[in-house]
């Protein structure tokens, strides 16, 4: 089944179940990003399918060329791929979006990113300056990993301000959503540390993440409290009592 492209600004090989391993899997299915000039193309549905190293190697340079792109799910794209392909395989497709100048929206939930992948991730969000919406759900992250995303958030903050200093028109991080990531109270310091860097931030989603009361007083009092432009807040499923 190839990719359709309804609206002409959409690419989607969304929730295809595809199995693509290497290029010459990978070329059926994306014809359009094979065009020169390529399409205007504002958004990139990728999720639901399983990709390999050799096919996201492939794919990168495609992504690279769309200068228009601005929001990318890549949701659910690792299924059944082994713990040494991903770092790999999600690098080649961040360091290309990182190329996007337009790219705000960036959907990576239902991906394994542990302490032993989530480097590229990590190298992405540290230096993606138009990054508006950022959502991470059911990444098993943990919070030694959750740490680490939380200071790429923090460290993106001040890439930002240099961009602003500079002259550069650049938007505030707007929407963070990290549910069912086994953050815990271990990983609140970090977390507040880097949601005080944004008080433009409107919605903050940490759903079911373990967090216990020591930890949303943290979040609260040394992050949250600094935001003055929020206004969706979402802790379900933390524990908030004794």
């Amino acid at each position: 089944m190839s990719a359709s492209t309804t609206p002409p600004t959409t690419f989607s090989l969304a929730n295809l179940s595809l199995k693509l391993d290497t290029a010459a899997d990978l070329t059926p299915h994306i014809a359009p990003l094979l065009t020169t000039p390529p399409p205007p193309i504002t958004h990139l549905l990728l999720n639901g399918n399983t990709l390999g190293v050799p096919a996201c190697d492939a794919l990168a340079p495609l992504l690279r060329a769309l200068p228009t792109l601005q929001s990318a799910n890549l949701a659910d794209i690792f299924t059944a791929r082994l713990l040494a392909e991903i770092p790999p395989a999600l690098s080649a497709l961040l360091t290309a979006l990182r190329a996007c100048p337009a790219l705000h929206t960036v959907d990576l939930s239902d991906n394994a990113f542990g302490l032993n992948t989530v480097a590229p991730l990590v190298a992405f969000l540290e230096a993606h300056v138009p990054l508006r919406h950022l959502v991470l759900n059911n990444n098993g992250l943990g919070p030694h990993a959750g740490a680490l995303i939380a200071g790429a958030l923090e460290a993106l903050a001040a890439r930002k301000e240099e961009a602003r200093r500079a002259g550069r028109h650049v938007p505030p991080l707007e929407t963070i959503v990290c549910g069912r990531n086994r953050l815990e109270s271990g990983s609140m310091a970090a977390w507040a540390r880097a949601l005080r860097r944004h008080p433009g931030v409107r919605v903050v989603r940490m759903t079911q993440n373990g967090i216990r009361q020591e930890g949303i007083a943290t979040l609260l009092r040394e992050g949250l409290s600094g935001c003055e432009g929020l206004e969706v807040l979402d802790l379900q499923d933390n524990t908030f009592t004794m």
